[in-house]
Formats: C-alpha cells, structure tokens, sequence
C-alpha cells in the first residue's frame, strides 16, 4: 500500500467516463500510552489508509470506499462505483470544489511529527497519576494518544491539496477507594507537549471530590460561569443551528440576535488544535468566519452542496467522519470571542459569588433547542476562588435563552475535540434546579 496507490485510481477514473469524480484519501497513524493503575503499562501504534470515491453521470451519482488500496482494489472499487451510479435514483450531481485559478496542485503536506517516544509518555502518565491522587480518591485509568492524519484530496475540477491534521490527548481516570464513583478529565492538543499531566491529573481528583461530594443546587436564580469546557459543550450544543442546511428545532434568521451584546461567534480553522486544517474535506480554503457580532447572526456555515442551494459559496465547512463518509456540515473551533484585557481570573473576581460550572452534559446536539436542559457540576466560588463543590445543576434556561443571559466573555479560546474551543463565558440571572 503505497501514496502512489491513489493516483492510479485517479488515472482510471479519468477514463471511466464519469461526468465528474472526486477522491478522498486518508492515511492515520495512532500511538497509544495506557497506564492502568499503578503498574499495568501498555503501548498500541495504529496504522490505517482509505480511498473514498463520489461520482457522478448525468443525473446519477454514487460514493464506494475501500481500506484495499492494491491495483486490484482500485479496478473492484470502481466495477462497484460504476455498479452504484447506473442503479441510482436520478439525482442532481454534487457540487465539487475547484481550485483557484484551475491550477492543478495545492500546499504540500509537511514532514511529520516526531512519533511519541515511550519513555516519556510513560513519565507523562505517571505524572498525571500522581496528580490524580487524594484523600478517599486513587488513580485508575491513563491515557496518552498521539495521532497524524495525512490527507490528500483531488477531484475532476482541477482541485488537488494535501495536508495534514495533528492532535494529541490526554485523558485521566479518578476514583472513590470504596470504587463506587469515578471521574474523568481530558486535555486536547496539537501535540503532546501542549499537554499537562500534572493539571490534567489534579482536575480529575477535583471533578471526582466533586461528584462524591453532591452538595446542594445554589439558590434557584445565580450568576453562572461556565469553564472553557463546558462553554465548549454548550457550543455543541448550538453548532446544528448554525450549518446552513439540516433539521433544527431553532431556526435563527441571519440579521436577527442570537445572543446578547456579548456574544462574538468565530469559528477559527487556524488555531492550534484538533480541528486546525488549512482546508476542509472538500478541498475548500478553511478561513476564520464570524457567524456572531455583537449578538446578531452574520453567517450560517456551508459546505459546497448547501451552498449551491442558497446561491451561495462554501464557507469551508464540509466535513467528513472519515474516508469512508461523504462531508457533512461542521465546524474547526468554534469559539465565543473573550473581551480584550480581560482573564478568567479577573472574571470570577468581578462575578462572586456565583457558581462556576467545569463540565455540561445534556441533550445531544442535533436535539438542542427549546425543552431541553443541561446538567452540570462545578463550585461554589466565593472570594473570586472555588469553594464547596455543587452539583450535580440543572440549568434550567432554554439554549436560545440562556444565549441571551451571556454576560462577559474572557480568555483565549482552548481547542476541543466536535468542532469547537472554550473561553470562560458568565452568564447572569440563570435559573437553576437540582
């Protein structure tokens, strides 16, 4: 299985004689550190590669993928593309990106990452097992992962751009001696050493003295402020609202308020982390787009099938769960922009007191909106410093409400996993129930 491998298959399918064709090839490499309790140390490398092809002919078209990426795999991959786009329902074809000026080349991947070194995952991970450790509390499962995906996308537009995408996680595991209770904390980077083992650590024995703890709700009506992530979660929750085509329970109007005066949306393709890439899975230049200013929607997201809908360009936004997925509308980091001057710190000063929430958890994204209601745990803060652990919270504020709430929004944005990066956001007058 060879790089080369794909543009065989794109010298076949130019003479397939298919109207237009796109191919989609990823290549990943996974490296894996776990370290389970205090001694049970293990290390996993994952290589994978994919072609993922989408044509069309007239008014048909179809999508095969395959992990066979031999000559052989190629010929039956396309026996089964042709097979798929004679037998579709008529169809209007898919609008593929075309690269500026109709060159034929785009930005070359870069060299690699240097791949994990054992040795010091494991001292990474025995760190954050230390951390991990308190009173009535021990450590269970840590885990360090290094991944690469190397991508390469060409088309019969003259589209043809390879890059690629780094991250790295960290992930803590803490529990209750009597083993009744757990709780995790993850750290997200570009690399590995964008990581803390020793904060991730600490953060998991925080979260699980916290649950244990299940203090009583603050009063019914508080001021709220949200961590980077949990402002991260509830932005996943607002991300199907945003995409410019699919079925939302709330339709905001562009021109027309979202939020408060607050709130800034920027989803940022440019930032350090998971969703970083200088293009989407269409092969669209990715830019930073505002889609909130001041509360008022200025933008939804559109990838090249529900731009052509609206009469619109793609704003960068197709993209893909893997090779074997046709893009889908979502999002790189999509964060609410802090006020210049001023940090979280400063933030919780001016608030107290007020209940700080670490994590959400609620209802899945594609069923935001009205009648749904997010839990969460976190601390009383009083003297602008974390107290007695609350929670588990319910808040009790609608999405679209709660947006209207958002009070002062500070720090620079942390990337997260799903498409979106935290800031530490205050909201006032939140209603709360247990």
């Amino acid at each position: 299985m060879t790089d080369s491998d794909p543009s065989r298959g794109v010298a076949l399918l130019s003479a397939a004689g298919f109207d237009a064709w796109e191919t989609y090839h990823l290549r990943r490499t996974a490296r894996t550190a776990l370290l389970t309790g205090d001694s049970d140390l293990k290390f996993l490398a994952i290589e994978e590669a994919g072609l993922g092809i989408r044509a069309c002919r007239r008014d048909r078209r179809g999508f095969v993928s395959t992990t066979n990426l031999g000559p052989q795999g190629l010929v039956d991959l396309l026996d089964r593309l042709d097979a798929v786009v004679r037998s579709a329902d008529p169809e209007a074809p898919w609008p593929l990106a075309e690269h500026p000026g109709g060159a034929a080349s785009g930005p070359q991947a870069t060299s690699p990452a240097a791949p994990l070194d054992w040795r010091e995952a494991e001292s990474m991970l025995r760190e954050a097992a230390s951390g991990a450790r308190g009173p009535g509390l021990a450590v269970g499962e840590c885990r360090l992962r290094q991944a690469e995906d190397r991508i390469s996308i060409r088309n019969s537009h003259g589209l043809a751009v390879a890059f690629e995408r780094r991250r790295s996680s960290l992930s803590v595991a803490c529990r209750t001696d009597s083993g009744d209770l757990s709780g995790r904390f993850s750290q997200f980077g570009a690399t590995a050493w964008d990581l803390d083992p020793a904060s991730a650590g600490r953060r998991a024995s925080m979260r699980t003295a916290a649950l244990a703890a299940r203090k009583a709700p603050f009063p019914a009506m508080t001021t709220v402020v949200l961590g980077p992530w949990a402002t991260a979660s509830l932005l996943q929750r607002l991300t199907p609202h945003l995409a410019g085509e699919g079925e939302r329970s709330w339709r905001p109007i562009l021109g027309e308020a979202v939020g408060s005066g607050a709130m800034t949306l920027v989803d940022d393709p440019r930032l350090p982390g998971a969703g970083s890439s200088p293009f989407d899975d269409e092969g669209v230049s990715a830019e930073p787009l505002c889609l909130a200013a001041k509360g008022i929607l200025r933008a939804l997201a559109h990838h090249c099938g529900s731009a052509a809908k609206a009469g619109l360009a793609s704003t960068g936004h197709g993209l893909r769960r893997g090779f074997a997925h046709l893009p889908e509308i979502g999002f790189h980091n999509l964060y609410l922009a802090g006020e210049p001057g001023i940090t979280p710190e400063a933030l919780l000063e001016k608030a107290r007191p007020c209940l700080y929430l670490e994590e959400l958890a609620g209802s899945p994204p594609f069923h935001a909106g009205y009648g749904r209601l997010l839990t969460g745990w976190g601390w009383a803060v009083r003297d602008g410093q974390p107290a007695e652990p609350v929670g588990p919270v319910c808040l009790a504020d609608a999405l679209p409400d709660l947006l209207l709430k958002l009070a002062r929004v500070a720090g620079e944005p942390l990337t997260f996993p799903g498409g979106t990066a935290g800031t530490t956001a205050l909201f006032e007058d939140v209603r709360i129930t247990g």
